[in-house]
């Protein structure tokens, strides 16, 4: 059964899938041509009038759309692709795609990586987004914020109070966190 739910994002509706979509990284899209490249579904996703973004995770699909787009007709369209999807027994992704390469890390780097990973990650999926590490540089932490959390009006608050004031804990010397 697949589960919607409002996320902080007011554009942007997550999808629990109810199984494991094989996703570890997460994977954004906003371009449908693109997305058929890597994801039948995402593509699918992207072709339904209203549909600016999707974020496929491992458990679960955010969908953002336009701002005018009305709700009900777009939710209820992608609810069904996705349980079309995973009755299929298909992947979320093709064969070969894999997310872009990262630079080696530094030890710092490493660490605040892992907390990323372990602490922050977790936290942020629970409202259908995703944040990753991007690069540490003179006290300045770079993170990517994806799915419903990219042009959500909350997402200010989640770099201040939560990943900034969780890294102080252990980085005395974090300047500040800066979202791409």
């Amino acid at each position: 059964m697949i589960l919607p739910e409002h996320t902080p994002n007011p554009d942007c509706l997550k999808l629990h899938a109810g199984c494991d979509l094989g996703v570890a990284e997460g994977a954004e899209f906003s371009d449908r041509e693109a997305a058929l490249q890597a994801s039948p579904l995402a593509g699918r996703l992207l072709a339904l009038e209203g549909a600016r973004r999707v974020f496929i995770a491992s458990g679960f699909v955010s969908l953002t759309k336009d701002p005018a787009a009305p709700w009900r007709p777009l939710a209820e369209r992608a609810a069904e692709i996705l349980r079309e999807h995973v009755a299929s027994g298909a992947a979320a992704l093709r064969p070969g795609w894999s997310p872009p390469p990262r630079p080696a890390d530094d030890e710092d780097a490493a660490q605040i990586r892992a907390i990323v990973e372990r602490e922050i990650r977790p936290l942020v999926a629970r409202d259908g987004g995703d944040v990753s590490f991007v690069s540490w540089r003179d006290g300045v932490l770079e993170v990517a914020l994806r799915g419903a959390c990219a042009d959500c009006p909350s997402s200010a608050q989640t770099l201040r109070l939560g990943i900034e004031a969780r890294l102080r804990e252990l980085l005395p010397d974090l300047v500040r966190v800066v979202a791409l």
